[in-house]
């Protein structure tokens, strides 16, 4: 028998905008969690409009206004340090990824030979600001180099503290559109699992009160045993979640969650790499001389056909990304109907899928890839969804826009994923040859070019592409959700980020998603009881043990 190690939770609260309400809720959530501490450990730090990266220990059970009381402890502390330092030069204030890595550097070097879950809770924007805060007169984010970066100092303290590990087992991403593949791979190095959504999540968030007690009924040694068993609480983690937003379909909420195996992020984006080598061989790179050559007529072909399915595929955040094994299984498809000769292009939707669900859940279509990618184990764990707009989540999206922005391609042009996949040449040459032409007039051709040149800021190129409402509301994305609006006025409404235009041509109808909690399963099939209901069974034993003796006592006595 190995010994088990108890779980410590991290969970940073980024709620110095419109979303300190929800933080403060979630709080009051963890605390309601039927947990055992010697089993799991949760402490929390709060950043929000009162109380700046205020860390505090969730105790189960705390009565009304312990909480706030706990905080106003540990804030009155940190403010007397302050001070005791003020007397001793101090070096320049901490960046905002430096007093995230303080919080999570303590926590880990306080509590060595655990297992370890870090749970970013904040808004998100996938490739975008992630973690947005209100500092003063600026708004302080994470990129996604820089959340690698944070990734990398946390991986190093967990190695000092656990030899035996040098990676989170779960990162929990609390925030609106993070289960990205460019994501995924940034972190990949320094983390086991990634849980998230390719969607919005709804203000609230995580539940977090089933959730931190299904930690609670997942015991793992230090030692590398019992992997399975993380990838179940990871799988069970997205049921929970699922699970609890499913009555909200009453209020026309949709959400999805998935579960990611970081260990399969590679061989993703190498697959990846085998689309875009695929589409690239067969798209036009410029205006073809006789569209009438064979040569012509397939790129023509293939053009349709991935625009299409574009068109089709599962869109987030504006349309700007992409659900990506909604993409290749509609490209598969369209591709074997109308250019069924291209079988490049075919085999490489069928890397990609096998790379994101499994060779196994892919059954005999899965032997349609190239030989190198027919056996995969799968880089999602388990996706979900609940409701309408997001059911054709699949866990892994990926950053997919229907027009040019300079300084966008500009910055995703630096991410490790769209260097390894290739992706970003793809954009580029699928952006081309989709780009209408002018409409013909007279004189020169004139362009914005020049002057967005002079305007590097992403808003001017945003600006050029962008139309005014007379609603006020610019964007798709700028609801009340974790991917809203920055600030404490919030958005213009509750419910336009989950509007059924989450596609070009929608469903109007979904079916139910199959997401159950799963529990542990012995050789022949039968059920293992967990760690917990061992326990559990035990003192109930002991504890009819002694009323049995009481009881016999009693029946003794009134005897004699």
């Amino acid at each position: 028998m190995t010994d088990k190690a108890p779980w410590l939770v991290m969970i940073y609260l980024a709620g110095d905008n419109n979303l300190s309400e929800e933080s403060v809720y979630a709080l009051t959530e963890m605390s309601k969690a039927e947990v055992n501490p010697n089993n799991v450990k949760i402490i929390a730090q709060l950043d929000s409009g009162i109380h700046d990266s205020t860390s505090v220990t969730i105790k189960k059970g705390m009565r009304p206004g312990e909480l706030v009381e706990d905080l106003i402890r540990k804030q009155k502390l940190r403010k007397q340090l302050r001070l005791a330092r003020g007397k001793v030069k101090t070096a320049e204030e901490p960046t905002y990824s430096e007093v995230i890595f303080s919080f999570i550097e303590k926590c880990i070097t306080a509590y060595p030979n655990h297992r370890y879950a870090l749970i970013l809770s904040g808004h998100g924007s996938g490739i975008g600001d992630f973690l947005s805060k209100v500092d003063a007169d600026r708004i302080d984010s994470l990129s996604v180099p820089l959340l690698a970066e944070l990734m990398k100092k946390v991986s190093a303290v967990i190695k000092k503290a656990t030899p035996t590990s040098d990676k989170l087992d779960i990162l929990g991403m609390d925030s609106c559109l993070m289960s990205m593949s460019e994501v995924a791979f940034a972190v990949s190095p320094y983390a086991k699992i990634m849980i998230g959504a390719e969607g919005f999540e709804p203000l609230a968030g995580w539940p977090y009160k089933p959730v931190l007690e299904e930690f609670n009924l997942t015991s793992i040694s230090l030692n590398g045993a019992g992997e399975q068993d993380l990838q179940q609480l990871a799988r069970n983690i997205v049921s929970r979640y699922i699970g609890y937003y499913t009555d909200y379909q009453a209020a026309g909420t949709s959400v999805d969650q998935a579960a990611c195996d970081l260990s399969e992020s590679l061989g993703l984006s190498r697959a990846v790499q085998t689309l875009t080598k695929a589409l690239l061989l067969h798209l036009p790179s410029g205006n073809p001389a006789n569209a009438a050559e064979p040569r012509q007529v397939t790129q023509s072909k293939v053009r349709n056909a991935v625009v299409l399915s574009h068109w089709e595929a599962q869109p987030y955040k504006n349309e700007q990304y992409t659900d990506l094994y909604d993409f290749c299984s509609l490209l598969k498809r369209h591709c074997k109907e109308l250019i069924p000769e291209n079988t490049e292009t075919i085999r490489a939707c069928q890397n990609v899928m096998n790379a994101i669900r499994g060779s196994a859940s892919e059954g005999s279509a899965a032997l349609d890839a190239d030989s190198g990618y027919q056996v995969m184990k799968g880089y999602v764990l388990k996706s979900c969804y609940s409701g309408l707009s997001v059911q054709y989540s699949h866990g892994a999206s990926i950053y997919f826009p229907w027009a040019e922005e300079p300084s966008e391609l500009a910055k995703y042009d630096e991410l490790d994923f769209a260097k390894q996949s290739q992706w970003i040449k793809f954009i580029r040459r699928y952006l081309s040859v989709t780009k209408r032409d002018p409409r013909p007039g007279t004189g020169d051709l004139r362009t914005f070019e020049q002057e967005s040149r002079k305007h590097s800021s992403a808003a001017w190129s945003v600006a050029l592409l962008s139309v005014a409402h007379r609603n006020g509301a610019e964007n798709k994305n700028g609801a009340e959700n974790k991917n809203g609006a920055e600030n404490k006025n919030g958005a213009e409404n509750k419910n336009i980020g989950r509007m059924l235009g989450s596609m070009r041509n929608p469903p109007t109808g979904f079916y139910v998603c199959e997401c159950t909690v799963e529990t542990p399963v012995g050789a022949k099939g039968e059920r293992i009881a967990t760690a917990t209901e061992k326990t559990i069974a035990k003192l109930s034993s002991k504890t009819a043990g002694a009323r049995g003796i009481g009881e016999a006592s009693q029946k003794t006595k009134a005897k004699r």
